[in-house]
């Protein structure tokens, strides 16, 4: 007998899953649509490491799109 826990248990499972790689869609789109090129976000890293992975992809960037004193190399 499948109880109100155990849903709720297995749907959060399956978002867990799932809404990394619908981010990982819609930045995808965004990139493609809107900037003319398509950003490499794969989805093996995308299953194991999710949100961090995809902050990963996009760090450089953000960084390229401010001006060139903002950086992440600290040795100046």
């Amino acid at each position: 007998m499948v109880t109100l826990e155990n849903a709720a248990s297995t749907m959060w499972v399956v978002l867990w899953i799932a809404a990394p790689f619908t981010l990982r869609h819609e930045i995808r789109r965004y990139y493609k649509e809107r900037e003319g090129w398509d950003i490499e976000i794969g989805p093996f890293f995308t299953l194991f490491f999710s949100a961090l992975y995809i902050n990963y992809c996009l760090n450089p960037i953000t960084f390229s799109e401010r001006d060139p004193a903002t950086t992440l190399n600290l040795r100046k």
